[in-house]
């Protein structure tokens, strides 16, 4: 992931995992200031959900809190590439490791 275009508030962003490029929101709360280091958070969506949905809702919500955070979608989820597939826990615990 490139950082060098990030802003506060909310980023649309991709990365990678497993060799699956993965759709992302991440969050800067408006009190950050550059250079300072904040606690962040990876919200993992419940079940079959999507990151505008609860996953991003908790994001936002959190990131008001001075929390960086970031929602995603899944491999085969969302804007994410990958195969749609039934619910995978080991694929999703390797996409939130390489988030």
């Amino acid at each position: 992931m490139h950082t060098k275009h990030l802003q506060i508030g909310e980023n649309k962003i991709n990365f990678e995992s497993d060799g699956v490029n993965l759709s992302g929101l991440l969050y800067i709360p408006d009190t950050h200031k550059e250079g300072e280091k904040l606690p962040a958070m990876v919200i993992t969506r419940p079940a079959s959900g999507v990151k505008e949905q609860t996953a991003g809702l908790y994001a936002k919500k959190f990131a008001e809190k001075g929390y960086i955070t970031l929602a995603f979608d899944p491999k085969g989820f969302g804007d994410s590439e990958g195969i749609p597939q039934m619910e995978d826990p080991f694929s999703v615990i390797s996409d939130n490791t390489n988030a």
